[in-house]
């Protein structure tokens, strides 16, 4: 027997079946929700870095060229380190790495990137370069040692290459120490030298990376720097007269094969400006010392050279000293140069002064001052670049400088001159006031006579 359906009741089931299905998709929608908030803080991949440094050092690891690591730590007794780095994204990833040692040296900082795969973890293994310091940074051509040290993975192998293949090596102790020892001698030139290091952990390879430069100078005592007075005196003394030509002492002869460097030397008047040409050509200035010595290095830059001297002293100027031909015998020689647009400058005490010139054959390289003060300065030259500098002297005097320049494939060239600094002329008025003053005060005493002797007649 069929009951009849009332509306009422088809109203309220089709109400609570409404509020049923409402309710449901809530709750759904809710935990959909939260299952996605989860599923955010879950790494798409991780990044694994496994490497080795020094003993106990701090690494810190860097993502993207981030400034802030992503993760520091310090290596154990036996320079292992490792460490993972969750990652939300795939791609690849920059990661940077750099240790500092137990002495707070720093290595150069390496990169490597990274392939972030989807539930997987990547592995990047690494062995960071050595620090390294060099000492002296600063030495005389053919005179004493170099030593390049530092901290790294202990009893690995340490390669030090002087550019461009000038190799030296050495085995790290067992606490990551190492010291590698460069016999100046052993370098071709003066100039600044550019070094790179690499270290090899069993059968695992560091990158090889640049680490620094350091500078060899002409083999040339500090130059005497003569007072002014002195200097004045020597002009006074040769004013209107002839200043005997410098003498050549080396090379002896009239012809000369020059298969390296060599230091020309010779003797002029004591304080002389001594200026040394190449075929008519001027190629440096330097100072005849107090005892009249000077000395030239000379690099040969082509197959034969004509070198000759004069000596002045203000204005007064010798006559050319004997020509020596210098052969190289080798066609195949640096054509490296520079050209001063003045061998000898004048300067006044704490005024800047600039040096000017300019290379003879574009290069990328660098260069090296010295002002004959004790100040020197280092910069980078690229091509085509013109050479400027300026200086100021604290003391007045006569001083014998050097540019000294550098490029690829142990290619240098040496460039002196020489500056006669003197003191700031004094302002006529201070000059004025100060005889007006002198005058003054010779009156009053004259006066003050005159008084006590008239009051001792009465």
């Amino acid at each position: 027997m069929w009951t009849r359906f009332r509306p009422q009741t088809f109203r309220s089931v089709l109400l609570l079946s409404l509020l049923f299905l409402l309710g449901f998709f809530s709750i759904a929608d809710g935990s959909l929700a939260q299952s996605t908030n989860v599923t955010a803080d879950i790494p798409a991949g991780i990044i694994e870095v496994v490497g080795k440094t020094s003993p106990n050092a701090q690494v810190e690891i860097f993502e993207d060229g981030s400034s802030q690591p992503a993760a520091s730590l310090s290596a154990n007794a036996a320079g292992e380190f490792s460490v993972e780095l969750p990652q939300y994204s795939t791609g690849v990833v920059a990661v940077s790495i750099q240790a500092t040692d137990t002495d707070g040296v720093k290595n150069e900082l390496i990169s490597n990137d990274v392939a972030v795969l989807a539930h997987q973890t990547s592995t990047l293994t690494v062995v960071l370069p050595p620090n390294i310091v060099v000492s002296p940074s600063t030495a005389v051509f053919q005179e004493g040692i170099i030593n390049f040290s530092g901290q790294t993975v202990p009893n690995a192998d340490v390669e030090v290459t002087i550019e461009p293949s000038t190799i030296l090596s050495a085995v790290a102790d067992s606490e990551g120490n190492y010291v590698i020892p460069l016999l100046v001698k052993s370098l071709p030139s003066v100039g600044v030298y550019t070094f790179g290091v690499q270290v090899s952990a069993g059968a695992e390879l560091s990158e090889y990376v640049i680490a620094g430069t350091f500078v060899i100078t002409p083999p040339v005592e500090p130059p005497v720097v003569l007072p002014p007075q002195p200097l004045r005196d020597i002009i006074d003394r040769f004013t209107g007269q002839t200043i005997s030509a410098p003498e050549i002492t080396y090379p002896s002869s009239d012809e000369f094969a020059a298969t390296a460097p060599f230091v020309m030397s010779g003797q002029a008047e004591p304080g002389a400006l001594v200026t040394i040409y190449d075929d008519r050509e001027a190629i440096g200035t330097v100072v005849a010392g107090e005892d009249g010595s000077w000395q030239f290095y000379f690099a040969p830059y082509k197959e034969t050279h004509r070198l000759y001297a004069n000596a002045c002293i203000g204005d007064t100027c010798s006559e050319n000293s004997r020509t020596v031909t210098v052969t190289s015998g080798n066609s195949k020689v640096c054509r490296l140069g520079i050209t001063l647009e003045n061998y000898r400058l004048k300067a006044t005490v704490d005024q800047p002064m600039t040096l000017s010139g300019e290379m003879t054959e574009g290069i990328s390289g660098s260069a090296y001052i010295d002002w004959g003060d004790a100040s020197n300065e280092h910069f980078s030259v690229e091509s085509e670049q013109a050479l400027s500098a300026s200086h100021s002297y604290q003391e007045a005097g006569t001083y014998s400088g050097y540019v000294v320049l550098s490029g690829s494939g142990m290619c240098y060239t040496i460039a002196y001159f020489a500056v006669e600094v003197a003191n700031p002329a004094q302002p006529v008025p201070i000059l004025l006031f100060t005889a007006l003053a002198v005058i003054a005060l010779a009156v009053i005493a004259r006066l003050l006579l005159l008084r006590s002797a008239i009051k001792t007649g009465q």
